[in-house]
């Protein structure tokens, strides 16, 4: 019997075939569908990625403005720049506030209205930080702008406290922004997880399209291979960067340990860095001062006793290498709210420094030619002075105590001279002197001598060669004798009078005296009024080393006598001060007098500083002795200004030297007098008791 063949089986093969054929070619696109998905997923991770990336980087643009716009007001402590810092401070504001708004637009533009609320919260706080220490900095501008330091102190702990707080909600906005990113990143790579799960579903189907697996997996190779290739490259560009920027970059850990990946410039500003080099060894080998500055400083850095802004403040802001000099500056890197470690950026300021030194040169040169123009021989003599005072300080065999009077008196003169560099050099070496308690290094002997040189050289080439034989009379004081000796006037007195006209006129003196106090007096944002009270008096040169001490006087009388225009107005008194300069003869002496209206001596502070010190303070006399003693001060705080205690002693042993005597008469809240009375020397016996009057 025939076995019967079911109808339809033929048919039931052919479906399966076709159903199998069409379940094949489903699986490949199945395949090709899934591997387009995860490529799509993996643009969509990069390009997101590079979107937080960018938002990520301008938010530590926000926090690097931030920290910048600090600077101001903590630096004007040490420039006194307060027109300067505060234009830094406003474009760093400025700044600050288009960074913000960019930030800003960019979260609301690309971002669910959950998560963008969320930033654009923390980015609102940052604003709130940050103007809040705007307002403290300007806030310290205004008690500069006072006189008020203590004042300025006090704001700028809290502009640092704002300056923390827009850190902390900027560091609360990355870290809100890595969180975001972190989430989106984890809801990529689930869904990826799904996908990969169904993959498994189809892995019989997929091994049938082994070959078209594996092109297709030699395709996705390629993509991730290039994208390798590109951030490679993009690292490069990065170091060609680093590489031909102008500055030189190294971190440093906070042990002294230096980066392994410093700029190119590092070591054309600053040397090679050594394997075993540390940050202190490295730049000792480059400027052996500014290393020895970084061994006492840096350590500090670890164990911080004080704030991260203050130490940092101590450590060395320039390196001198060869001929080179170089601006260093350091940045924290923080770890949170730590300091993990810092940039050193090292910046060529040399043709800088260069101009600086070229535009004080020329306004030395303008002063001494205006002077030279003026009175060649004053200007003479004052260089003389200051050479005799140079060459004292300059001997080994020289007391300590009078090696700084020699130096402060040289600063001072050269204050009256216009010499700044001079005058900076004498306050450089004053503070080394009082740091280590000794007298003049013989580098340091040798570099005040060679610019003092350089000073008398361009003088005497204004001023020309010094003539005994000429001599200069006003045209007052030569009709004052010719009308007494029209009038028949004693002619031993007019003779002796006219014998005095190869002396130096004391009007002079005071008229320098007068330019010193004017210039100190904007200096230190007083209003100052300075009369000299002519008197004619002619005065030979045993007199010149008074002469060359009593710009401490001035300097004392503008600087601790005087008030502020705003303290004068609350004490009732005219905002501008008044100092009067004189020098007469009275009987059978000369009288320099140097008087203000200011504050007067606060004997109260006299008494305590000298009893601090161990010195007698009962009486009035012991007082005046504690006040023109070597190394009193009532000021806690030596200035290039004054708060050395040495302008008053070194007045007084001049004085002393010519068998003078200084005294002081203050009172308190309406002013004080020094009052300098000097034996008559050489031919000032021989002045008449009485002159004839000055001719109008």
């Amino acid at each position: 019997m025939q076995k019967e063949t079911k109808p339809g089986s033929k048919s039931n093969w052919h479906r399966i075939y076709y159903v199998l054929g069409a379940f094949n070619v489903l699986s490949v696109l199945a395949s090709v569908y899934i591997g387009h998905l995860l490529m799509g997923h993996y643009r969509d991770s990069v390009a997101e990625n590079s979107l937080w990336a960018e938002r990520v980087a301008g938010f530590q643009e926000l926090g690097q403005t931030a920290t910048r716009a600090n600077g101001p007001g903590n630096d004007v402590f040490e420039s006194k720049d307060i027109e300067g810092e505060e234009r830094k401070l406003d474009e760093y504001v400025t700044q600050f506030d288009a960074q913000l708004l960019k930030a800003r637009a960019e979260v609301n533009a690309g971002l669910p209205a959950d998560q963008a609320a969320k930033l654009t919260a923390e980015l609102e706080l940052a604003k709130v930080a940050f103007h809040e220490m705007v307002r403290e900095a300007r806030t310290i501008f205004a008690s500069f702008r006072k006189n008020d330091v203590e004042e300025a102190g006090r704001h700028m702990a809290s502009m640092d406290r704002a300056l923390g707080s827009t850190s902390d909600a900027l560091g609360r906005l990355a870290h809100e922004a890595r969180t975001q990113q972190g989430a989106s990143l984890a809801a990529q790579l689930g869904r990826a997880t799904s996908m990969q799960r169904f993959e498994w579903a189809l892995v019989v189907l997929v091994v049938c399209m082994v070959i078209g697996v594996v092109l297709y997996g030699a395709k996705l190779a390629r993509i991730f291979q290039e994208s390798a290739r590109v951030i490679e490259q993009r690292n490069q560009d990065v170091k060609r960067v680093l590489d031909n920027v102008a500055q030189g970059l190294v971190t440093v850990e906070l042990d002294g340990r230096l980066g392994s990946e410093p700029s190119a410039a590092v070591a054309h500003l600053l040397g090679p860095i050594g394997a075993d080099d540390t940050l202190v060894s490295w730049i000792e080998r480059a400027d052996e001062h500014a290393g020895m500055s970084l061994a006492m400083g840096w350590p500090e850095l670890a164990e911080p006793f004080l704030p991260l802004e203050v130490l940092v403040d101590q450590l060395p802001k320039r390196a001198t290498v060869g001929e080179r000099t170089v601006a260093l500056e350091y940045r924290p890197i923080m770890q949170g709210e730590k300091v993990e470690r810092m940039l050193l950026v090292a910046t060529d300021i040399t043709s800088e420094v260069a101009r600086e030194r070229a535009e004080v040169e020329q306004l030395e040169l303008l002063t001494l030619f205006r002077l030279a123009t003026n009175d060649p021989n004053g200007l003479r003599e004052m260089v003389e002075e200051l050479g005799r005072q140079i060459d004292a300080a300059c001997d080994p065999a020289m007391e300590l105590a009078s090696v700084k009077r020699a130096i402060h008196t040289v600063k001072g003169n050269a204050g009256i001279l216009g010499v700044q560099r001079l005058a900076a050099l004498c306050h450089k070496v004053e503070e080394a002197m009082a740091e280590r308690g000794e007298g003049l290094s013989v580098s340091e002997a040798a570099e005040l001598q060679q610019l003092f040189a350089s000073v008398s050289a361009r003088a005497a080439a204004l001023s020309g060669t010094r003539s005994d034989d000429i001599i200069s009379v006003e045209k007052s004081e030569l009709a004052t004798v010719l009308e007494a000796l029209t009038r028949g006037g004693d002619r031993r007195k007019l003779a002796n009078q006219m014998a005095t006209w190869s002396l130096e006129p004391a009007d002079r003196r005071l008229e320098r005296l007068a330019e010193l106090t004017k210039s100190l007096a904007k200096r230190l944002g007083k209003e100052v009024q300075v009369l000299v009270d002519p008197s004619g008096l002619r005065l030979p040169v045993e007199y010149a080393e008074v002469w060359a001490a009593l710009p401490h006087v001035v300097r004392n009388a503008v600087d601790h006598g005087v008030e502020t225009a705003d303290e004068r107005v609350a004490s009732e008194k005219d905002s501008s001060a008044t100092v009067l300069l004189q020098a007469r003869k009275e009987e059978n002496r000369v009288v320099i007098q140097v008087c203000d209206d200011g504050r007067g001596i606060d004997w109260d502070a006299v008494r305590q500083k000298a009893t601090r010190l161990g010195m007698a303070a009962e009486n009035d006399e012991q007082l005046t002795d504690a006040l023109f003693s070597d190394g009193f001060s009532t000021k806690e705080v030596a200035t290039d200004v004054s708060g050395r205690g040495v302008g008053m002693s070194a007045l007084k042993a001049a004085v002393e030297a010519i068998n003078g005597e200084v005294k002081v008469q203050t009172l308190r809240t309406k002013g004080t007098t020094v009052r300098i009375s000097l034996p008559l020397i050489g031919a000032l016996k021989d002045l008449p008791q009485t002159l004839p009057p000055r001719a109008a």
